[in-house]
């Protein structure tokens, strides 16, 4: 989760430099940096997304492990 943010931090640090500097840099250029951005931030997103799905699994596993190791220590 925070690998996520950092990437969009990073890719929004990039794209306001790019604006910065735009004097020597065509607008295709920027429009592609643009479209770069989008897609690391969809990708992070996804990242977190993914890894939250996994978390809530692990958890649900480890719970039903517990449980079947209380029942068998009540036997």
């Amino acid at each position: 989760m925070k690998k996520s943010f950092k990437i969009i931090a990073v890719s929004a640090a990039a794209l306001t430099f790019a604006g910065c500097a735009s004097s020597g840099a065509s607008s295709s250029d920027i429009a592609d940096l643009k479209v770069a951005v989008e897609e690391a931030r969809a990708a992070a997103v996804q990242a977190d997304q993914n890894a939250q799905a996994a978390y809530e699994l692990a958890s649900q596993n480890a719970e039903k492990i517990n449980r079947a190791f209380r029942t068998s220590q009540l036997k």
